[in-house]
């Protein structure tokens, strides 16, 4: 677990300010108490809330209006839970080839890539060959038919 996934757990509310009663999660970083009905956001409910108002917002925004660290921020980023606008200059970067993206870690072509070497990684340790897409086998491994005698 990074540094930014325990500091975002220790944002999450467990008990009521009000009654102190317990927080239980609703929806998309909403808590509600369930002994006096209290409504209270973690770090991604103040970011939601924040962004359904200023649709568009930067993250240093975000970050200076909500209160959220800017690497929380870059986390929900990478992790897919927050997208970076259309039109925006602003992008992160694929952490493997480095091209622009909006949301995640990364690219489309990379995540494929990644997932074909992850594939075959898993077939050579069970002692497989990995399936490949299908090619034309060479002349001695032909299929054939037994002969009945």
């Amino acid at each position: 677990m990074t540094k930014e996934e325990k500091r975002f757990l220790e944002h999450r509310p467990v008990y009521c300010e009000d009654c102190g009663g317990k927080m239980f999660y609703q929806d998309a970083g909403m808590y509600q108490c369930e002994e006096c009905g209290n409504i209270a956001l973690d770090d991604f409910g103040k970011i939601k809330e924040y962004l359904d108002e200023h649709n568009g917002a930067t993250a240093k925004e975000i970050s200076i209006e909500t209160g959220v660290e800017l690497k929380i921020i870059g986390m929900f980023l990478k992790d897919g839970r927050l997208q970076i606008p259309n039109g925006s200059k602003m992008f992160i970067k694929c952490e493997r080839c480095g091209c622009s993206l909006r949301n995640g870690r990364y690219c489309e072509d990379c995540t494929k890539e990644l997932a074909g070497q992850l594939e075959g990684a898993f077939y050579e340790s069970a002692g497989q060959k990995p399936v490949t897409p299908y090619s034309r086998p060479s002349s001695g491994e032909r299929m054939r038919y037994k002969r009945n005698r």
